[in-house]
């Protein structure tokens, strides 16, 4: 039978409600330890770690098969965490002078907090070049670096799954040795 295709049935996976409020949890501990809450230095110890492990624990090996995967998987990744970073990122560019004339911003270091002063024209356009780049925050958006740093660890470790599984399995300790370094690094 040519021009026949299968009938194909796509398996759907059950919601994982214990991971949602795993990350409920951590969301209410990322605010009360940002909030200065008593608890913070308790709070710090764990609560960011903790959505690193979820992602950690969603990973499924197959989403990187083949390297057309790879990139597919890296698209994906670009769209749900460095878009968000730009866009966050160049809406505080794009407002930083009028949130330090209306008092938004201060210039004045606090405890956590980056002092900020108004941008010349030269200056929004090297801070949109760096938003671009994955780099940048500030007082309002400082918290985005979480979504850097998910990013490169989703990506190097797409990236080092998908070598390792061409390299002999005797090789394999070195994918254990890999993730401690990054998890020390992070």
């Amino acid at each position: 039978m040519t021009g026949y295709k299968k009938n194909c049935v796509k398996k759907t996976v059950e919601r994982n409600y214990t991971l949602d409020i795993l990350k409920g949890y951590g969301i209410c501990l990322m605010v009360c330890g940002h909030s200065g809450c008593p608890a913070r230095l308790w709070i710090y110890l764990f609560h960011m770690a903790l959505f690193f492990i979820v992602s950690g624990y969603l990973w499924n090996e197959k989403k990187v098969d083949t390297l057309n995967d790879v990139l597919k998987y890296i698209i994906k990744k670009i769209k749900a965490l460095w878009l968000p970073f730009v866009v966050i990122n160049l809406f505080f560019t794009i407002t930083n002078n009028l949130f330090c004339r209306i008092g938004i911003y201060t210039n004045i270091t606090l405890a956590n907090t980056i002092p900020v002063e108004a941008l010349s024209a030269m200056g929004i356009v090297k801070k949109v070049i760096l938003n671009l780049l994955f780099s940048g925050g500030g007082q309002l958006a400082g918290a985005t670096w979480f979504l850097r740093s998910l990013f490169f660890i989703n990506v190097v470790n797409a990236i080092f799954t998908y070598l390792f599984k061409r390299i002999s399995k005797k090789m394999i300790f070195l994918r254990g040795g890999y993730v401690s370094h990054c998890y020390y690094r992070c």
